[in-house]
């Protein structure tokens, strides 16, 4: 064989071989492609089921619709208040009936603001009771110890609605009775935001609470003042420290419609036959002092 067909014939060998290994490599990525495909499509799949065996957590944003106060564009604002009288009686050691103590529960109602009026029924509720229960088991033991005009036993407990308009609603609870010697009467006064059913304090309801007690102080000192009230400050702290802290308990300060309010309760500020004292700031000095959103109108 001549060394040109020698040649010519090395040449198609080598043509053929490329041609083969090119025809297999094609068919080799053909084959991993395919399979890669696969792959990925069964993953996607795999993905997809476990996000449907898997359920939507959609408490998160049921629990946070639940803590807003969902309002009713066309509920009606106002709080309506329905009482029911309980009644307990008193006797002595013979199971004679000395006394009938009574009260009255309140339910409370507000189609716009439910959470808020059922806050606010809570608190005065739970306010009531641990006085009612102290008060009732009081009376009965000291029931035999009772005699004479003018001594009485037993408490009667009265809280109601006093005011309210489209920012704040206030109501008083009222607390007499005896134990068989010198009555007493006690009067309380709570303010609560119609749309939280928060309690308004001396700190909530204005942006100077520094300011507001300074008046509120000058206030009481005047009233104490003309009426002659003596001062009664065991402690010797000082007639403000004394009305201050008076004025911050629970239930002794709040708004209604002629202005602030403070009731110093009875012995608090002065002797006994002082009773309950009275403090009012007037509307327009209220207003000065007040958040825009507790102004009274």
């Amino acid at each position: 064989m001549s060394e040109r067909k020698k040649a010519f014939k090395s040449v198609k060998i080598t043509f053929l071989i490329s041609a083969i290994v090119i025809i297999a490599m094609l068919v080799v990525t053909k084959i991993i492609f395919i399979k890669t495909g696969e792959k990925s499509t069964n993953t996607t799949n795999h993905q997809a089921d476990s996000s449907i065996d898997v359920p939507e957590d959609e408490t998160s944003e049921e629990t946070a619709e639940d803590e807003a106060e969902v309002v009713d564009p066309t509920a009606d604002p106002k709080y309506y208040a329905t009482y029911e009288t309980e009644k307990y009686e008193t006797k002595n050691d013979a199971g004679e009936v000395g006394v009938i103590n009574e009260r009255n529960v309140i339910t409370l109602t507000n189609a716009a603001y439910p959470k808020a009026a059922s806050l606010i029924q809570q608190t005065l509720r739970g306010t009531m009771d641990a006085e009612w229960n102290n008060d009732l088991k009081r009376a009965a033991d000291d029931y035999n110890n009772a005699g004479g005009a003018g001594h009485e036993v037993g408490v009667t407990y009265k809280v109601n609605l006093e005011y309210q308009n489209e920012n704040f609603v206030t109501f008083s609870i009222t607390m007499t009775g005896g134990y068989g010697g010198v009555g007493w009467t006690a009067d309380y006064i709570y303010s609560f935001d119609t749309k939280t059913g928060e309690r308004i304090t001396i700190d909530t309801c204005t942006d100077n609470s520094k300011q507001l007690i300074s008046t509120l102080v000058q206030a009481t000192k005047k009233v104490m003042t003309d009426n002659n009230y003596p001062v009664q400050d065991t402690r010797n702290e000082g007639e403000e420290v004394l009305y201050t802290q008076s004025m911050s308990k629970e239930g002794c300060f709040g708004l209604l419609e002629d202005g602030i309010h403070v009731k110093h309760q009875k012995y608090e500020i002065s002797g006994g036959s002082s009773g309950v004292i009275n403090v009012t700031l007037d509307k327009s000095t209220s207003n000065s002092l007040l958040k825009e959103n507790y102004k009274i109108k």
